[in-house]
This record gives C-alpha cells, sequence and structure tokens, in this order.
C-alpha cells in the first residue's frame, strides 16, 4: 500500500516536471542558426565557419512595452576580417535548427571599411521570409580574429503594432488615421456643404459681392461710368473741360 501511494507520488512528480518542461519550450525565443559560407547569396557554398544561434534575450522586458525585440548573437571567429573579403563569403541565418539549409537572411560579406576596420552590412530576407537586420565584423584587440555580431528583426513585429494603433481609432477618425507608414489622409472641411466646389465670393468692382445676374448688372455700370469719363474729355487735346466730366473745377 505504500508501495503504490509512494509509485504514484513519483508519477506525479514526473507529470509536473515533464509539463514544466513543455511549458518552458513554449515560452523559450525561437533560434535562428547562422553560419558563413563562401559564395554570394544568390549562390550560396558551403559552411565555413558556425556563429552562435540568433535570439531574443530572456531577460525581464525594461522600458517601453511597444518596443521592437532584436534577436542576436556575438561571435568570435578566428578568422581575419580580410580573409573574409577574399575570396566570397556571406552571413547566412537560418529558419531554425531543424531548417538549416534554409535561408530566411543573408548579406554578403563586402564594402568600406570604418576608420577602426571594422565593417557593417545589411541583412536582406530571403524565401519569402519578412526578415532584416546587421551583420558587424570587428577586429580583436589581438588582431588574430573576428568578432562577428548579428541583429535580427521581424518586419512584421512593427507592422502588427502599426496595425494596432490604427485598429484602435475610433471609427469617426478613421478618415484621419495614419496608415502604420507615416501616411495621413485628410477628410473634407467639416462646415462645406455638399455639392459646394469651394469657391469664395469676393466682392469686387459693380458686382456686390454676388455672382451670375448681379455680376453683370454690375459690369454695365462699371462700363456706363468709363463711358461718362471719355465724354467729359476733350478728344483733340486731350485735357478734360471743367464740367463736362461731372466733377466741380478746383
Amino acid at each position: 500500500m505504500r508501495l503504490g501511494a509512494l509509485l504514484g507520488t513519483a508519477g506525479l512528480a514526473v507529470a509536473v516536471t515533464a509539463s514544466g518542461a513543455s511549458v518552458f519550450a513554449q515560452e523559450s525565443p525561437p533560434q535562428y542558426p547562422a553560419d558563413i559560407r563562401t559564395g554570394t547569396c544568390a549562390s550560396l557554398g558551403d559552411a565555413v565557419v558556425p556563429l552562435a544561434p540568433l535570439a531574443v534575450p530572456a531577460g525581464d522586458p525594461q522600458g517601453q512595452g511597444g518596443a521592437i525585440p532584436v534577436a542576436q548573437s556575438v561571435t568570435k571567429v578566428p578568422l581575419l576580417l580580410s580573409d573574409l573579403l577574399t575570396p566570397s563569403h556571406a552571413v547566412v541565418v537560418h529558419a531554425s535548427p531543424e531548417q538549416i539549409g534554409t535561408p530566411i537572411a543573408c548579406g554578403e560579406i563586402g564594402g568600406p571599411l570604418g576608420d577602426d576596420g571594422t565593417l557593417a552590412v545589411g541583412l536582406q530576407a530571403m524565401n519569402g521570409a519578412k526578415m532584416g537586420g546587421v551583420a558587424s565584423f570587428a577586429p580583436t584587440r589581438a588582431e588574430d580574429s573576428t568578432l562577428v555580431t548579428l541583429h535580427l528583426v521581424d518586419e512584421r513585429s512593427g507592422r502588427e503594432r502599426a496595425e494596432a494603433v490604427v485598429d484602435d481609432v475610433d471609427a469617426g477618425d478613421s478618415a484621419n488615421a495614419a496608415d502604420g507608414v507615416g501616411n495621413v489622409t485628410v477628410g473634407p472641411a467639416a462646415d462645406r456643404a455638399p455639392g459646394d466646389d469651394g469657391a469664395v465670393d469676393r466682392p469686387g468692382p459693380g458686382n456686390g459681392g454676388d455672382r451670375g445676374g448681379d455680376g453683370e448688372a454690375g459690369r454695365r455700370a462699371g462700363d456706363d461710368g468709363r463711358d461718362r469719363g471719355e465724354q467729359g474729355r476733350d478728344g483733340e487735346s486731350g485735357v478734360a473741360r471743367a464740367g463736362e466730366d461731372g466733377t466741380t473745377p478746383r
């Protein structure tokens, strides 16, 4: 009886331990294997040296909760940077430990060196993955190896956050909501009447600020005034005669 109880207790402990291990495995961040290979991203060759797998740090989050996480790794490679520049080499990030050989990001090693002898290259997405990042190369102090630092960003994380912000906008303000990439749609003015073309009446000579028929009457009045002015001028001498232009001589 006591032996059965002990076996039952041991079985329960094993089940709890297995359940805890399963939960831990589910919560652990994904890892992305990486290596340096010969060739180019379009034509990759054999692996030259493995790199530490990339993963998001497992520490407690700090600062703003909306920050986009970055998978990263640092590896000391027993090769000089000059060895990686000639012949052609590339940094390759793979989909998972079970999918080594399926690149999701790649960066060809090359470009101008910094004043301190360092090099940084971009990692471009491959095979439909939405990944991007940077690979940095720095010579060690002993100048007998190279420190390779990788940063990888899942571009979908930023897009999901932008879409969530748009979804939180009230329906009445949706016309002026951002689309996630900085563009804003500006709607029509709230006080504009339907069908109004936005034109504004401006008062002018002889039209009293009205359009249509009143404007025609104003133009006629202006023409009459110009005619009277012309009648008050001497056509031969060009000198206006007193009394003929309707004004009082001074």
